[in-house]
Parts: structure tokens; sequence; C-alpha cells
């Protein structure tokens, strides 16, 4: 009887969190379901409740299903251990009607993040936006309404991970960041940066493959001190400062901004500086 009790307990733990002190260790709720992609976002947010503040939250090396909104902010002193697969759901008609603003020109995001000296490892980790299904649905036309960015990080300080758009943050480090957003199909892509910084000061990007369809980085407006580095850019439009000015009732500056060692293959414009003038379209 006792050793039933263990098993079974083994078991229901392997589909949820298993907290021990300040440590959340994730387990997929595929693996108490057959194999079916049942939405683990419940228990992603429950490991960042938990463990979010001076503690660490680990993803083991298993396949996630991210079929809902995360909002993860507030973090303190985190740690954050991705060796599994992190993969969003392909349901569309979802996705464009529940995501996150992040304000500028009318952007929507998946999963906001955010907080103070958080460290977000990869450490084998994939994080799978699928965007393939996004280029199918678009044939070629302009960006869809309420296409969300897969992850932003947003009114962060000492922030250091691998991959995409930093929104009002403050010493933010990208180590290692390998990015491809391109079509294996006859649709091409649509609006897919690499990299966006947007009201940021003090940021590093530091040995970078970016394979992507429009900027391959962006500094936008209101960013400061940001120090590019050791970047490989293949595809689309090239790195770029911009666009800037496009809302007249709101300052907009970038200074500081060095991209340093980049080489940029099959580029529209190879690196250029982007700006609005008159009325905003």
């Amino acid at each position: 009887m006792n050793l039933w009790f263990i098993a079974l307990w083994v078991t229901l733990v392997k589909a949820w969190v298993v907290n021990e002190g300040t440590t959340c260790t994730l387990y997929p709720e595929s693996l108490s379901h057959r194999g079916q992609a049942v939405d683990d976002s419940p228990s992603i947010q429950q490991a960042f409740d938990m463990c979010g503040t001076n503690g660490t939250v680990i993803f083991s090396k298993n396949l996630f299903h991210v079929n809902t909104v995360l909002n993860t902010t507030n973090l303190l002193n985190c740690d954050v251990h991705l060796h599994g697969e992190l993969r969003f759901s392909t349901n569309i008609p979802y996705w464009r009607t529940h995501t996150i603003s992040v304000v500028l020109q009318d952007q929507v995001t998946a999963w906001l993040f955010g907080g103070t000296n958080v460290n977000f490892y990869g450490e084998g980790g994939f994080y799978n936006g699928q965007g393939q299904e996004w280029y199918n649905a678009n044939r070629n036309q302009s960006n869809q309404p309420g296409r969300p960015m897969s992850i932003t990080f947003y009114n962060s300080t000492n922030l250091f991970f691998w991959a995409t758009f930093v929104w009002d943050s403050k010493n933010v480090t990208f180590t290692n960041l390998f990015v491809n957003a391109t079509s294996n199909s006859k649709w091409g892509t649509m609006n897919t940066d690499g990299f966006d910084s947007w009201k940021s000061d003090s940021i590093l990007v530091e040995t970078a493959t970016i394979i992507m369809g429009d900027d391959c980085i962006a500094a936008k407006g209101n960013t400061t001190n940001f120090h590019v580095k050791n970047v490989y850019c293949e595809g689309g439009t090239g790195i770029t400062i911009g666009s800037i000015g496009q809302y007249p009732e709101t300052p907009d500056y970038n200074l500081n901004t060095t991209f340093e060692n980049v080489h940029v293959k099959n580029a529209m414009d190879g690196a250029y500086i982007k700006t609005w003038q008159g009325t905003r379209i």
C-alpha cells in the first residue's frame, strides 16, 4: 500500500511543479496525459509565483506546451533554467484575441516577462514560437493584427537572457543568441525582427546569429547605451536605428548606440536609420 502511494505521487508530480525550498522544477502535463498537448501555462505561472522571488525556476528536459498567455513580471533575484522546449500552440484565432499590449506600434506579446536581477539560461533549451503556421496563414500579406511576439522583456533591471524585444528596461544582457525566423514553404515572412529595444538603457547583445525577414537588430526610440558586438545577420533589411519620431506627442531620441563586428548577408540595406516625418500614418 505504501509503495503504491509513492508510485502514484511520483506520477502526479511529473506533470506539475516540484517545489523544494526556493527551487521550482517544472514537468509537462503531457507526461500524465498520454502525450497530449495539454496547456502547461498554468504550471509555468504557478512556478514563477512560488519561486520568482529569491528563487530558481527550472524547466526539465521535456516538451512544454504554451497554449495561453503568460505574465511573469515583478520577478526578483530569480534564475531561470530552460533545458527543454517551450512550444507555443498554433491556435491563431486565440492568440490574435488574447495577448498583452506592448504599446509600441500596436504590437502585442504572448509572454510578458520581467523583474530585477533575473538570469534566464538556455542550457540546451529551445523557444519555439511556431512561426511557420503564421507565415502560411499570412500568405505574404502585411503583418496580421494581433499576431504576437512570443516574449517581451518589460520593466526589467539587471536582466540576462538569450532572445527578443526589450521594453522599458535597464542593464539587460543577451549572449549566445540564436534566432531563426524563416519560412520553409512558398509563403515568406513579414515583420520578423530578430531583436528590438525601446525605451531602454544599457543593453548588450553579444555573440548572436539572427536569420530573419525584417530588421536584424533595431534600436528603437529612446534607446540609450546600446552595444551590439560579434553578430551575424542574414536576410531581412539589416541593422537599424529606429524607427524614430512616429509619435509626435512623445520625445524620441537614440543615444550612444554602437554596432561592432557585425556581418550582414543577403539583406536589403545592410545598415540604415528609420525616421518618421509629418502626419503619423
